[in-house]
């Protein structure tokens, strides 16, 4: 035979099965909240790409450079730190003569930083001879990125160092790069 409840036991019941409901649905809530608040960050995790300091070129500017050799340091500093990165260019080579056939080179850059602060320095030597000669530009060139684009063609003007005196001569030589 069947055994009756009290009123008392019956709603003692309904009580616990809905404690166990209510439980379990607010774990529920909770993961999914969780879930969702962790999508949600995610989305707005902005992506940072790697950018390049690409050398196509040096180019002369007078008679005396147009059969030289060149070695140049782009010297390169961000918005985030004054910490100085230095690639030497050409790569692979320690001489490169001057011209349009002059070596490319790519050279990593800090990830994301909004502007560079661009230079360059370096040495040129005449055909066969041993004496270098410093080639330098006191000015940095400052380049703003914007969103993922290039900067395009950029020139940078080398100038003569003169040992003998605190000025620069005219510029010599114009160093062909972009950021990309």
């Amino acid at each position: 035979m069947a055994e009756r409840r009290t009123k008392e036991e019956r709603v003692a019941s309904i009580n616990a099965r809905q404690s166990i409901t209510v439980a379990v649905t607010a774990a529920g809530a909770a993961i999914s909240g969780a879930f969702i608040q962790a999508s949600t960050n995610s989305s707005k995790v902005q992506h940072v790409s790697q950018r390049w300091l690409t050398v196509t070129g040096a180019r002369p500017l007078n008679e005396e450079l147009e059969n030289a050799s060149v070695r140049l340091i782009a010297i390169v500093t961000t918005d985030e730190t004054s910490r100085a990165i230095k690639f030497s260019y050409p790569p692979g080579v320690l001489w490169s003569q001057v011209g349009s056939n002059i070596a490319g080179g790519s050279y990593p850059l800090p990830v994301g930083a909004k502007e560079y602060n661009v230079m360059f320095e370096g040495y040129y030597k005449s055909g066969d001879s041993i004496s270098t000669f410093k080639l330098a530009n006191r000015n940095g060139q400052p380049i703003a990125m914007a969103g993922s684009g290039t900067t395009g063609d950029q020139l940078y003007k080398l100038y003569l160092v003169d040992p003998s005196q605190t000025h620069l001569k005219d510029p010599v030589l114009d160093v062909i790069f972009r950021v990309e």
